[in-house]
């Protein structure tokens, strides 16, 4: 039913002046719902995909006559250059399928289109601009939906599925996060980065406690531990005015959990599973053997062998890696994914093509005047495929239509996009 109403409000953003509020209804309308959490959504293709080429017609029809004086960017030349060489390599391997080629391209395209938008969208300018009101009235609401299915889930009333289902038979906790859960803490964390005063930080730090809580998510913990350092900090220099009293303020529950984490791990030799999930962080031993056994070891039993031209190259598009505990959950073992962008990106596509796509996320995430605000998204890389989860590719379309400074996610009529006077000098 959402799919169907994205690609309705898809068409109609085409036709008519909706503008580029298909993508606030069509993000409610995933985060009011817990889909990618009730099991069994039976959906063919991501969510995020149908909202991109929605937002992408929706652009490219309000911009139409613009297209032709907006620059293109040398970095997208080069980011497309490099996978099409890497597209035509594989279609020379006997090896590598039809749906290889699709699986592995359909990300990479979802980043070049996201790239070319950022282009367009830089170059034009929407007269009536969406405020921060509106987007917390948004994000409150789909958390407060989120905290109403934990509940339900709690009680029995839904059903969970996939890895959030396995983690309850055997734990006995929730792990919620459907697609929007990531935006959410995306923005909820940019906002309080971005706010001057301590009261309205802390509103929007209490949103990234909520969502840390309700998802067990250890990136997000980290990501609100750091949010809460900086709130400290700031909040204790604005009283002060002393700047190491605000520095102080600011480290000490950095310190205070780094240490807090390092006795409790001395004092776990043997734990469960939820104890492990901690202790892992701060035991160096584990989190190398544990990186190592999720990332590299795939890899090595797919045929990946290191050389030179690997190191630079990688070993191309149809590699394939061994996922042992895809067994026991009655899944193909031989997966094109692993669980780490930067090894997924350097094992497939080298360390240039690692380069490429880092850099491809910087130039789409927000930049923050402190530079561990953005500390939690390189982490949660580290750990999660972004590029293949359906959740992060949502975050970065939301993302790109808000860029700082732009606000172009219109509140009520939408105007047609017209070219900036510096656009047309140039």
């Amino acid at each position: 039913l959402v799919s169907t109403i994205i690609i309705v409000s898809g068409l109609m953003l085409v036709v008519t002046s909706a503008g580029y509020r298909v993508l606030l209804v069509g993000c409610l309308m995933l985060g009011l719902t817990p889909l990618g959490f009730i099991e069994g959504p039976g959906i063919p293709v991501f969510l995020s995909e149908l909202l991109l080429v929605a937002l992408a017609l929706g652009v490219f029809a309000n911009c139409y006559k613009q297209l032709p004086g907006v620059p293109i960017s040398g970095f997208l030349l080069v980011y497309f250059a490099f996978f099409i060489v890497q597209v035509v390599f594989a279609m020379f391997r006997s090896e590598v399928t039809l749906v290889d080629l699709v699986r592995d391209i359909r990300p990479i395209a979802f980043v070049g289109l996201l790239l070319l938008l950022v282009d367009v969208l830089r170059r034009a300018s929407i007269s009536r601009h969406v405020a921060e009101k509106y987007i917390a009235a948004v994000v409150v609401a789909c958390v407060f939906a989120d905290v109403v299915f934990y509940v339900a889930a709690d009680f029995g009333l839904l059903s969970i599925g996939g890895i959030s289902g396995e983690y309850y038979a055997r734990t006995g906790l929730i792990r919620y996060a459907d697609l929007m859960t990531i935006s959410l803490f995306g923005l909820a964390n940019y906002f309080m980065f971005a706010s001057e005063k301590p009261a309205k930080a802390f509103f929007w730090l209490f949103l990234c406690g909520v969502i840390a809580v309700l998802s067990l998510n250890r990136i997000f913990a980290i990501g609100f531990l750091i949010g809460f350092s900086w709130w400290l900090g700031m909040t204790v220099g604005k009283r002060t005015n002393i700047p190491l009293v605000s520095y102080l303020a600011g480290s000490a529950p950095i310190v205070l959990l780094f240490v807090a984490g390092i006795l409790f791990t001395r004092s776990q030799p043997e734990a469960g599973e939820v104890v492990s999930r901690v202790t892992e962080l701060f035991d160096v031993s584990l989190l190398v053997a544990a990186l190592k056994y999720r990332f590299v070891e795939p890899a090595l039993v797919g045929g990946y062998e290191l050389t030179p031209f690997t190191f630079f190259f990688g070993e191309g598009i149809g590699l394939k890696f061994y996922v042992p505990w895809f067994e026991y959950r009655g899944l193909n073992p031989w997966h094109f994914s692993v669980d780490s962008l930067f090894a997924l990106s350097f094992f497939k596509y080298g360390s240039i093509g690692l380069l490429v796509l880092c850099y491809s996320i910087r130039k789409l995430i927000w930049n923050r005047p402190w530079d561990l605000s953005n500390a939690w998204i390189w982490l949660y890389l580290l750990v999660h495929s972004g590029i293949n989860v359906p959740g992060f590719l949502l975050f970065m379309i939301i993302l790109t239509v808000l860029r700082d400074g732009s606000w172009l996610l219109v509140w009520g009529r939408s105007e047609a996009a017209q070219l900036t006077p510096a656009a047309k000098s140039v």
